[in-house]
């Protein structure tokens, strides 16, 4: 009988062992998901704040137009006219080398937008003169959908401490 319980203590040193390896490989496992989600919470942390750097709270010069569907697209910050000295073009290539110049700017604030906490929807704004930027040279209406996420920007600056 001597033996039968050397057997049957192995065995069951066997079990505990096994369990404790089953048991230090899952929290091995939890660990290892636990840093890909730090990782990736980090990698958002990360695109939010380069985000932050490129949104600015004060006007930005912007200019909208609407496409083939009527769906507001966001076009270069200036509005531009063909040069009387531009030529014009003979192939795909050269189409896009004519010289422009600019005539107009147009400004959208994105900070009355944080503000009211509101879109602008088919908004008439003024198209300044580009030399002075008072002189009112034209009007155009825009929609900017983008309360919400300026709202979630400055709320995610604000738990971060820089705004």
């Amino acid at each position: 009988m001597i033996f039968v319980e050397e057997d049957v203590e192995e065995e069951i040193e066997e079990e505990v062992e096994e369990e404790i390896a089953e048991e230090e490989e899952k929290v091995a496992d939890e660990e290892d998901t636990m840093r890909e989600q730090e990782q990736e919470e980090e990698e958002v942390e990360e695109e939010v704040s380069a985000r932050h750097s490129e949104i600015s709270t004060e006007s930005e010069p912007v200019a909208m137009e609407s496409d083939s569907e009527g769906v507001m697209v966001e076009q270069p910050s200036t509005l531009k006219k063909r040069s009387k000295r531009s030529k014009t073009p003979t192939g795909p290539a050269e189409s896009t080398e004519m010289e422009c110049e600019d005539v107009g700017v147009a400004f959208v604030d994105m900070k009355r937008i944080l503000m009211e906490e509101q879109d602008l929807k088919d908004e008439q704004i003024e198209i300044k003169d580009v030399e002075t930027e008072s002189t009112v040279i034209g009007h155009m209406v825009v929609t900017v959908e983008c309360a919400e996420v300026l709202k979630a920007v400055a709320s995610e600056m604000q738990v971060e401490g820089t705004f």
